[in-house]
């Protein structure tokens, strides 16, 4: 009796591949790309893009920039553990430099599952970790060391936008020029200056939240120095600047893609207070609310990176001044914790919340049909 022959996964009805496939996260599909090559095409046609990210459970992962390189980080706040378990690796752009190894990257901005990359050279590339896929994009002048940049998301135009702050040093009050890179049409415009306000170094890093960007400046008018929030937004390329609960905030995280975090001290002592978004109008004023009181027995820097967990009511800290910069800080109302990197020494380490996506980078208005 003739036994009968078993079917192979390539066997299955594309319709029931692809109902299958879009439940699949994010940072899992990789593994299915090598079944064949037609379901590697299948995961990269733009029709099952848009199913993936309706379906999919959305993940919400830890990077962690760290000697140059990103790494994703298995962040356990009750245990607590940390644990770095890949690296996510970047190509250099062959037309450049004529290969594709692996570039030395000086500073990441996250936004709905994108990295806009800054490398050590001065170069600018928006890159896809999940989907492998990236995009260098050249300036409209050259790159400078002071340069900061964000990468954004247009509302109106559903595509995908870079602003550039090109700082200059040798005017005072300090003047920023700004620049908009559409992505969608490949090309840089002017869209203003100002001296009212200034981003100094230690204050560059900014974060995307619902259309616009924000970053901790400093004010050049009404009051000299004092801290303020300043915000961007991607569809009116328009800024805004509005006052802060308190002028000794020492940095800016979003939680979840839905809050804004600012920590601070209010005194000489240790204890560290963190504050949260209770509400941004459309209009762009934002509330604040108390998240977090803890005691620590270190005070944060500018220089230290953090995220907020609103679930367990903590926040993790990666500080590079004042303590050993292989530690990882998890603070809560009622514990301080340190976690060991296993020794990493981490230079200018960075952490960001990261949510895994398959959009691609290319965004154009015919993606959207």
């Amino acid at each position: 009796m003739m036994k009968k022959k078993r079917g192979t996964v390539e066997e299955l009805p594309e319709e029931l591949v692809v109902e299958i496939l879009s439940r699949v996260p994010t940072v899992s599909l990789a593994r299915f790309k090598s079944i064949s090559k037609k379901w590697n095409g299948l995961i990269k046609d733009r029709r099952f893009t848009k199913k993936h990210s309706a379906n999919a459970p959305r993940q919400s992962l830890v990077i962690l920039l760290k000697n140059f390189r990103v790494y994703l980080v298995t962040l356990d706040l009750n245990a607590p553990s940390a644990k770095v378990t890949s690296q996510l690796s970047l190509k250099g752009d062959p037309f450049y430099c004529g290969s594709e190894e692996q570039v030395d990257i000086n500073e990441v901005f996250h936004c709905d599952g994108l990295l806009l990359c800054t490398t050590t050279d001065y170069r600018l590339v928006v890159w896809n970790p999940s989907s492998g896929e990236s995009v260098w994009i050249k300036p409209m002048s050259s790159y400078r060391k002071t340069d900061v940049y964000a990468l954004g998301y247009d509302k109106e135009s559903s595509g995908y936008k870079i602003l550039r702050l090109n700082r200059f040093f040798h005017d005072f009050p300090f003047r920023t020029e700004f620049e908009v890179y559409d992505l969608t049409s490949n090309s840089w415009k002017g869209v203003g200056e100002t001296n009212d306000w200034f981003i100094p170094l230690y204050l560059s890093r900014g974060v995307f939240l619902k259309g616009s960007v924000y970053w901790l400046a400093l004010s050049q008018s009404v009051s000299f120095g004092d801290r303020i929030l300043t915000s961007f937004d991607f569809s009116t390329e328009t800024f805004r600047s509005q006052s802060l609960p308190y002028k000794s905030v020492t940095a800016l995280s979003v939680g979840r893609e839905e809050q804004l975090f600012l920590p601070n001290y209010l005194d000489r002592s240790d204890d560290l207070h963190v504050w949260m978004t209770s509400k941004i109008e459309s209009s762009g004023i934002v509330s604040w609310t108390k998240f977090l009181t803890a005691n620590t027995n270190f005070r944060a820097s500018e220089w230290t990176s953090f995220l907020a967990d609103e679930d367990s009511k903590s926040v993790v800290c990666c500080n590079a001044s004042k303590v050993p910069n292989h530690i990882l800080h998890i603070v809560g109302e009622n514990r301080y914790l340190q976690v060991d990197l296993h020794g990493a020494k981490l230079t200018c380490p960075l952490l960001l919340s990261y949510v895994p996506t398959l959009a691609q980078i290319q965004q154009g208005k015919e993606l959207l049909e």
